[in-house]
């Protein structure tokens, strides 16, 4: 005898047996979010939420809306145990007498086989195809949530700032998501009558993400979806995978091979192949600027930028081949990017007679470095994602990488203007960058000038020409090569795990790149 039992979260071994039930009958974008569900089912009270009994024993789920004048049934799935069985048709006639309205059900459009089967199959219950164009709303949709808050406060001597920033993504693809949280801190203050200003500031940043779509075709769900034979059942790759005796795991469900493109499975990928990413970063700078005289200032500055990097990808047993073994495969990827700069300046800004003159002279230093320890391989135990599980006999691949440059600078520019009418610009710069070690270049200095004259304010032109300017200019631009080319040291091959003798000579004459130009015009 067929009945239903409407239940609640509170009912934990049968709401256990729903939700195990629903998760395994349909594909997650045809179902609410778990916590949803959860909601609706004790807060909404024209939504029943029903297991489908056999005399005591459960054999499977329906759940429904009473809208009033119709029931719309919004789930109905047997236990695959049970399945064969009759019980399908059973519930129907079971629940056309038990509701006293319309029922309204939907189904998929009758392209597929499968698809009409199961109009068949419903209209040999008593029901009717609605012939008019339909459209139901996805269960899951993107989403983009951003709150902040901020506050401040001060008076003529301090102010201060603090904020709150997070942004929450959910995508439209599954088991896809982006999360940042941002935290800034502020504070100006200044001191002996306003001639000292400090200004401090703090920020720190969490950001994460899991399985974004990459472009290409790796790790990209999309060209399976776009090269799926028409005539065929998507709803049998809708189960994405499929338990193996043999092996005692499940495995990709993919009938369609790779088709030379590395196709798989587009919900193997997006479930089964979990990319993640995890980034702290934090900021720091102060500043102190004395306020000399009305027409000089001195400031000195730094600035502190720190991040560090998380990056996995876990590759389950029966992923393609190309990019592990039968195992499964696993990445890991930490990072740590230091990033220094502090300057000196000093800034002037004097009239004198028919001249004024600004000019800056300061000095800075800027210090990066990034350490990297990166190692892939395959995995000994199936789908145990551990560094230690990783098969060290072979395809494994550790590729440490790293550096740490200096750049230490002087420089110079000052602007003499003539009655507004005639303007000299010069700058000059020198850089010692380490980039320079062993090379019998020890820096670099790059310099410009600029000459430009204000016709129309020096002589009387014709009244048609309102403005008229000449002007000229050389300047020279320069950039230090890359690392290591004045001193290449041993290479490390990641698959042979073999070191090499270096395949490029020292370069210790090599120059920094520099480029001089010169412009002259109106």
């Amino acid at each position: 005898m067929i009945r239903l039992q409407r239940i609640t979260t509170a009912d934990t071994d049968l709401y256990s047996y729903m939700e195990k039930l629903m998760t395994q009958s349909f594909p997650s974008e045809e179902y609410r979010e778990l916590e949803e569900l959860r909601k609706y089912t004790d807060t909404k009270t024209h939504f029943y939420n029903n297991i489908i009994f056999h005399n005591n024993t459960p054999v499977g789920l329906i759940t429904y809306w009473d809208f009033g004048h119709f029931y719309y049934i919004e789930h109905f799935a047997i236990d695959p145990a049970q399945r064969n069985g009759g019980y399908g048709k059973s519930v129907l006639n079971h629940l056309c007498q038990l509701l006293k309205h319309p029922i309204v059900l939907e189904v998929e459009i009758p392209e597929e086989e499968m698809a009409k089967r199961r109009i068949n199959f419903y209209q040999r219950q008593g029901f009717s195809l609605w012939e008019k164009p339909y459209q139901q709303p996805p269960y899951k949709t993107g989403d983009n949530v951003i709150n902040s808050v901020a506050l401040s406060t001060g008076n003529t001597k301090n102010q201060t700032y603090l904020s709150a920033s997070t942004t929450n993504s959910g995508g439209i693809l599954p088991n896809n998501s982006y999360n940042r949280y941002n935290f800034t801190a502020r504070n100006t203050t200044h001191f002996l009558n306003d001639k000292l200003t400090l200004d401090i500031g703090a920020q720190y940043i969490v950001q994460n993400n899991k399985n974004m779509v990459s472009q290409g075709q790796y790790y990209n769900p999309l060209p399976s979806l776009y090269l799926f034979p028409r005539g065929d059942n998507f709803d049998e790759i809708r189960l994405y995978e499929r338990y193996n005796t043999n092996y005692g795991y499940m495995e990709q469900y993919w009938p369609y091979g790779d088709a030379s493109l590395s196709l798989q499975n587009p919900y193997w990928i997006q479930n089964r192949i979990n990319r993640t990413s995890n980034k702290k970063r934090y900021m720091m700078n102060a500043s102190l600027k004395w306020q000399a005289a009305d027409w000089l200032n001195v400031v000195g500055r730094v600035n502190l930028d720190n991040s560090d990097y998380r990056n996995k990808n876990e590759k389950s047993a029966s992923t393609l081949t190309t990019f592990c073994g039968v195992s499964g495969g696993f990445e890991d990827a930490m990072r740590q990017e230091r990033s220094l700069y502090a300057d000196f300046l000093a800034n002037i800004d004097k009239t004198f007679g028919d001249f004024h003159l600004t000019a800056n002279v300061g000095a800075s230093i800027y210090h990066t470095s990034m350490d990297q320890l990166y190692i892939a391989g395959d995995l000994v135990i199936p789908n145990f994602f551990q560094i230690n599980n990783i098969n060290f006999s072979a395809n494994y691949k550790p590729d440490p990488t790293g550096y740490e440059d200096e750049i230490q600078s002087i420089f110079a520019s000052a602007e003499l203007s003539w009655k507004n009418q005639l303007y000299l610009t010069v700058t000059g710069r020198n850089d010692w960058d380490s980039k320079l070690a062993f090379s019998k270049q020890k820096s670099f200095f790059y310099p410009s000038v600029g000459l430009s004259a204000l016709l129309s304010e020096m002589v009387k032109l014709p009244e048609v020409i309102s403005y008229a300017k000449i002007r000229g200019s050389y300047t020279v631009v320069a950039s230090s090569f890359d690392r290591f080319l004045t001193n290449p040291g041993y290479e490390y091959n990641s698959q042979t795990h073999n070191w090499a003798n270096p395949t490029v000579y020292p370069m210790d004459n090599m120059k920094p790149e520099k480029t001089k130009s010169w412009e002259i015009g109106d």
